[in-house]
């Protein structure tokens, strides 16, 4: 059984897959997506974010005069003003810095998001084993297409990490018992002719030889086999 996905900056992943008949029609087409909010939501960066500013609250005057005091420039009177405010809040600031939550806190995001994106993962391959279960009788390997995306997201995390989850919860070993999942296989493909599905008249008029046919298009299972055309539109597998 074959899934898209594919990484980006405002949705942290968006995943496609359909059932086909044996006559070539589609019967059901999945899509399911994972928001960049979602991701700092479930992974507890917001409510980091609201903590630390709590917390600042309480050596707030300090921060100012700090802030104040800044050290720019080569000026002599800004060094000595900037090393006597920082002696005269050493104290209060490392005192509050120095508190077991803010340790605590870091602990907890330590690969927080990492583990959202593997559950959403995890979802994912059970949402297909169970299609597949219905659909044919058997739980069938699942093979995901993973868009190679050049885009970055921010946060601390992009287009690796999120392939690193993928083929960690997909690629995982069986436990070798015979009822046990099937290893699944992630393969990368580009996405300059698998992002979007060209009309002829669209493709004719950019100056393209043969109309691209689509992603769903070309995923659709041929009894004669794949055409060139469709090989051509879904990319290249790394």
């Amino acid at each position: 059984m074959g899934m898209g996905l594919d990484p980006g900056a405002i949705q942290a992943v968006s995943a496609a897959s359909g059932v086909w008949r044996a006559d070539g029609c589609l019967e059901g087409f999945y899509r399911s997506k994972l928001t960049r909010s979602q991701v700092q939501h479930d992974s507890g960066l917001i409510q980091a974010r609201l903590n630390s500013q709590r917390w600042n609250e309480n050596i707030k005057l300090e921060l100012q005069h700090l802030a104040a005091a800044t050290p720019a420039g080569t000026s002599l009177v800004a060094i000595q003003r900037h090393v006597a405010v920082t002696l005269a809040t050493w104290d209060a600031v490392w005192g509050e810095y120095l508190h077991p939550k803010w340790a605590e806190q870091k602990m907890r995001l330590h690969g927080a998001q990492e583990k959202v994106l593997e559950r959403y993962f995890k979802k994912l391959e059970e949402e297909a084993a169970s299609v597949s279960q219905q659909q044919w009788g058997a739980r069938k390997q699942l093979v995901v297409f993973f868009g190679n995306a050049g885009i970055g997201t921010r946060g601390g995390w992009g287009p690796k990490a999120v392939l690193q989850a993928c083929r960690k919860v997909v690629e995982m070993p069986n436990s070798g018992k015979p009822t046990d999942r099937v290893p699944g296989m992630v393969v990368t493909v580009d996405e300059f002719c698998t992002s979007r599905v060209a009309t002829p008249r669209k493709a004719s008029s950019q100056g393209q030889g043969v109309p691209s046919i689509g992603l769903q298009e070309a995923a659709r299972p041929s009894p004669q086999g794949p055409s060139p055309a469709a090989c051509s539109t879904v990319a290249c597998a790394h």
